[in-house]
């Protein structure tokens, strides 16, 4: 169990949180303990503190271009330990940096992870 309450989240953040951690859809298939994720289209942080929280991963790297989630985001950053790249994903993000697990929930990046395979 997790708990969110103190994070600042939007409508999108509240449905992640309420709805798609809780069923699973983000679980990692394997101990994140020590770990870095990068997490694409963070929004509010809402999983990346749940990776934090939950799944022990030492630092999770936020990828979020949009503007109203940015805001949140930033906010939110007080309570865990991340890193926010505030600009739509590129192939660079996964060329430039090593990470031990990628959450990727953008519309239309998930293509760009295939082509770095």
């Amino acid at each position: 169990m997790w708990n969110h309450n103190p994070l600042a989240l939007d409508s999108t953040g509240t449905y992640t949180a309420l709805c798609e951690i809780p069923e699973g859809i983000y679980n990692p298939p394997f101990d994140l303990a020590g770990k870095t994720v990068l997490d694409v289209g963070a929004t509010n942080g809402e999983v990346a503190y749940w990776f934090i929280q939950v799944h022990h991963a030492e630092k999770v790297i936020c990828i979020e271009s949009d503007q109203v989630a940015l805001e949140l985001l930033y906010k939110n950053k007080a309570l865990m330990n991340i890193a926010i790249i505030a600009e739509p994903f590129q192939i660079e993000h996964l060329r430039n940096n090593k990470y031990d697990f990628i959450k990727c929930d953008v519309e239309g990046s998930e293509m760009i992870l295939l082509k770095f395979v």
